[in-house]
């Protein structure tokens, strides 16, 4: 057996590979929550604005806020409790001055408060009195309408990675899918004259293909999807036979829908016929990574 006349830094093989490959284009519509970590394929802007409503940034009373220009501690203001809002539903009446309305947090602001005084802030008093300890400022402890995002706003653009926090934001606008790039489908192929599949019974001499399985999980850690080949010999008849059988079945080397080819398999140089360079010659992409160990 001889060994390699010569080799290639990593750098330049990586070179090589990267200067061959080409963008994806092919796109696909998803479910939100199988998004996360696909790459947007067209930017998205927000349909309505996130939230549709004032509401309440914490527990306590909507107020209007010029009635607790002189509240104190020492010097509570009393105000009628005249109703309560809760999340999920709008107030059922107006505040008017000298009033308040019990509130939680998140819920809409009834119209006429301006301000939220904080639970903590107030005490129960007689008859559906509760009396305000603290001055409150026009706006304090109210969450405006749009303040996450704006109609119009977008929301992703495209070539963004969708994390976690991006696709709650598409939810937050009310969308249920998303248009992405489609994942690179990288075709696998083993070769080798003693690599048998596993499950299979093995002779003399053979071993399990664990390259294989090992790239696969590979390509989908990195986002892809990996389309593996039977084993094949290396033999002039396993790789002619193997290349007439892929090809009538629309098989990798001529299927439009994988990018790249990854092979592995024995660099040994003995005397058996190799026919891998005639199938590069006869079906290859034009962009295709070979890996060969």
């Amino acid at each position: 057996m001889r060994p390699f006349t010569s080799t290639i830094p990593f750098a330049e093989a990586l070179r090589q590979v990267l200067a061959a490959a080409r963008p994806i284009d092919r796109t696909e519509q998803i479910l939100l929550a199988a998004a996360d970590g696909r790459v947007v394929a067209a930017d998205v802007h927000a349909t309505v604005d996130v939230p549709a409503f004032d509401r309440s940034a914490m527990d306590g009373y909507a107020v209007v806020a010029a009635d607790t220009i002189d509240a104190t501690p020492d010097r509570p203001r009393s105000l009628a409790c005249v109703a309560r809002a809760f999340t999920g539903q709008m107030p059922s009446r107006a505040v008017m001055p000298g009033e308040c309305v019990e509130i939680a947090t998140g819920a809409p602001m009834p119209a006429g408060a301006d301000a939220v005084v904080m639970v903590e802030e107030t005490a129960p008093g007689d008859a559906g009195i509760i009396r305000v300890r603290a001055r409150v400022q026009p706006r304090q402890n109210v969450g405006p309408r749009a303040s996450d995002l704006a109609q119009g706003q977008r929301v992703v653009r495209a070539g963004q990675s969708l994390t976690p926090s991006r696709v709650g934001a598409l939810a937050a606008t009310g969308l249920t899918h998303v248009d992405v790039y489609a994942k690179p489908k990288v075709a696998l192929i083993s070769t080798g004259d003693e690599v048998v599949d596993p499950g299979q019974p093995l002779e003399p001499g053979q071993v399990y293909n664990i390259n294989r399985v090992t790239m696969q999980s590979v390509v989908a850690r990195h986002g892809g999807e990996a389309v593996a080949l039977r084993t094949s010999a290396l033999h002039h008849q396993h790789i002619y036979r193997q290349q007439q059988t892929i090809a009538r079945q629309g098989g990798f080397w001529r299927a439009p829908h994988c990018e790249p080819r990854i092979e592995s398999g024995n660099t040994t140089l003995d005397r058996h016929p190799r026919r891998v360079p005639e199938v590069d010659r006869t079906h290859a992409q034009p962009a295709e990574e070979r890996h060969r160990r």
